[in-house]
């Protein structure tokens, strides 16, 4: 398993599609943050301001790169019929599958992370952290968005096993990256722990109330308080489902390529 997951990561590295994806994602969510704190309505014109007053910008991205990143693991290979030779070079047919899956989960997970973390980053550099809600309690929210990863991660690499084809977990990738705004939209029960997307929304929910007073010499002054506090069943909520279902995915994706003929 170990040569496996040696040879997919220098495929990646010499074919460079995905490295470059990624750094064009990076670019194009500093951008997107850039001009979301330019043009907060309420002025905030922070690194906070930004994320409270766009729950799913953080989040968004990382989903559509996501795909690509299990796509270049799991579906490459598929093409060429590498599995076919692994299988007849003595390689048993978990290894296979762990070889790719494993590494395909934790890459996605950490890079669709790591994607997340920059409004935060580039929004302090650029212009201000903000203080309308502690900076901890955001950076622990989304260092839990690594478990919802690579849950959606597992379900990616289920799809592409089946499917046998990098191509649709890419167009999947695209489909869940649209569709997640959506949803959260459409649907009410749009917070919970039993579906990726909706538990990165209880994630980046940041429920907010204002006051308003007034002034003699300002007129009405608007204060806006927002709660931001991680609970203990928040954070075991996510993390149990999470893997929990990750081991649902991996389990049904193995099963299924193991009747595989390959063909």
């Amino acid at each position: 398993m170990k040569d496996i997951i040696s040879s997919e990561l220098y495929s990646i590295r010499k074919t460079g599609t995905t490295i470059r994806i990624y750094i064009l994602f990076i670019f194009i969510m500093i951008l997107v943050t850039v001009v979301n704190i330019i043009n907060d309505d309420k002025g905030f014109r922070s690194a906070e301001g930004c994320i409270v007053g766009n729950p799913t910008l953080p989040t968004t991205f990382s989903v559509f790169i996501i795909g690509f990143i299990v796509a270049a693991f799991c579906g490459e290979d598929f093409r060429d019929k590498t599995e076919n030779y692994e299988v007849m070079s003595g390689h048993s047919r978990a290894q296979i599958f762990l070889g790719r899956s494993i590494p395909a989960i934790l890459a996605a997970g950490i890079g669709g992370t790591l994607l997340a973390f920059l409004p935060l980053i580039s929004g302090s550099i650029i212009f201000d952290t903000g203080d309308l809600v502690p900076v901890g309690d955001i950076i622990i929210r989304q260092l839990l968005f690594v478990f919802p990863f690579m849950r959606l991660a597992a379900f990616f690499v289920f799809v592409t096993f089946m499917v046998k084809s990098n191509f649709v977990t890419m167009i999947l990738g695209f489909l869940v990256f649209n569709a997640h705004a959506v949803m959260s939209d459409m649907i009410t029960n749009n917070k919970n722990y039993l579906i990726s997307l909706f538990n990165l929304n209880l994630l980046t929910d940041y429920p907010g109330w204002s006051l308003y007073n007034v002034s003699g010499n300002g007129g009405v002054i608007e204060y806006t308080a927002y709660k931001s506090a991680v609970t203990p069943e928040l954070i075991i909520g996510t993390i149990v489902v999470s893997l929990l279902m990750i081991f649902v995915y991996m389990l049904a994706g193995y099963a299924f390529f193991r009747r595989d003929d390959l063909g």
